[in-house]
């Protein structure tokens, strides 16, 4: 992993002089030497303790220019808060992602829709649906959303 870490700085480096934060997966302890890179850091994931594995990413990518992942979940978040992704082809954001860094300062942002409906298609069991568990999750968000968590 760390390995991967330097590759993924050294080729972000040939087209940016921008920050790089390093966030390795919560489970996933990396070390790496970043004095010699500048504007590099690494910071660990703040875990939610009431959660297995929520982490303080969504507060993280309020700050985010784009996100760099091989293949996790935090890609998908970003994809859905509008965040560019750049991401290899085993990741679920490939369709929406960026591919190589040459665009990391003017990042492709493709429409969402589709990709974000045939991710949700892959989400459900057949019972769940029959039982309309997917619509009383979304309309419990949505109702959280525009009406509040007191309703």
């Amino acid at each position: 992993m760390s390995q991967w870490f330097h590759q993924q700085i050294t080729e972000i480096r040939k087209h940016t002089d921008r920050p790089i934060t390093i966030r390795p997966h919560p489970r996933n302890h990396v070390t790496i030497d970043t004095s010699k890179y500048k504007h590099v850091k690494i910071v660990g994931p703040r875990r939610d303790s009431n959660t297995y594995d929520d982490t303080d990413l969504t507060e993280r990518l309020k700050s985010a220019w784009a996100l760099v992942s091989y293949s996790s979940n935090p890609a998908m978040t970003a994809v859905m808060h509008g965040i560019p992704v750049y991401v290899s082809e085993a990741s679920l954001s490939y369709d929406v992602g960026n591919t190589n860094f040459e665009n990391i300062d003017n990042p492709k942002m493709p429409d969402r829709q589709h990709w974000a409906n045939q991710l949700a298609f892959t989400e459900w069991w057949p019972e769940e649906i029959e039982n309309g568990l997917p619509w009383k999750r979304i309309k419990k968000r949505l109702e959280e959303k525009y009406y509040g968590s007191n309703i």
